[in-house]
């Protein structure tokens, strides 16, 4: 059974990552690739939170005690054990807080951009979700917030920081490294 190589990615929310993981995954053919994205394990019940400004409750998303860290580590494994990926990519902003996937990343990066872009980069979602526009700076700033409790503390885990403003750039370096890890690690096996 072949054990995929591992990448993780994390930054803020808006910052890129997924931008980044879509990069790797389409163009680290002929590898199989697959992407488990955080974003996709919030727990039913999230922690609830006050926003600083207009004092409004509302579902806290930016804090790790949202996520379901044991069905993301379930799927993570069962990845892991079906032997089918060549790459295994795990993406989410709050992905350095938890040791147990830093601890299985062969590679982790961080993709780093402004808070201002990444701002902008949700407000689409803020629509979508339907964010009332004077809603928007209160979220923003507990977004920031809880971005520098718990995202931005966590930079220092990476091997690569990547910017978050132009992926493709150091996408190509990324790229570059699983080939050649994934070739070798071919390689090594069919000797063996």
């Amino acid at each position: 059974m072949k054990q995929p190589l591992i990448i993780g990615i994390a930054g803020g929310a808006g910052s890129g990552k997924t931008m980044l993981s879509r990069y790797l995954e389409e163009r680290a053919q002929p590898f199989h690739v697959r992407v488990i994205a955080m974003d996709r394990y919030y727990k039913k019940e999230r922690p609830q939170a006050v926003a600083p400004f207009h004092g409004n409750p509302f579902e806290d998303f930016n804090r790790p005690d949202a996520l379901d860290i044991h069905r993301i580590m379930e799927d993570v494994r069962n990845e892991i054990a079906g032997g089918q990926a060549h790459l295994l990519i795990i993406e989410g902003f709050l992905l350095f807080h938890f040791t147990e996937l830093l601890d299985l990343a062969d590679l982790k990066i961080y993709v780093d951009c402004p808070p201002e872009e990444r701002l902008l980069r949700r407000i689409p979602s803020f629509a979508k979700w339907g964010i009332a526009e004077e809603e928007v700076s209160a979220y923003a700033s507990f977004v920031a917030y809880r971005h520098a409790q718990y995202v931005e503390p966590t930079k220092w885990h990476a091997d690569m920081v990547v910017n978050g403003l132009c992926t493709h750039k150091g996408g190509e370096v990324v790229l570059e490294w699983i080939r050649t890890r994934l070739s070798r690690q071919e390689e090594n096996r069919d000797r063996g």
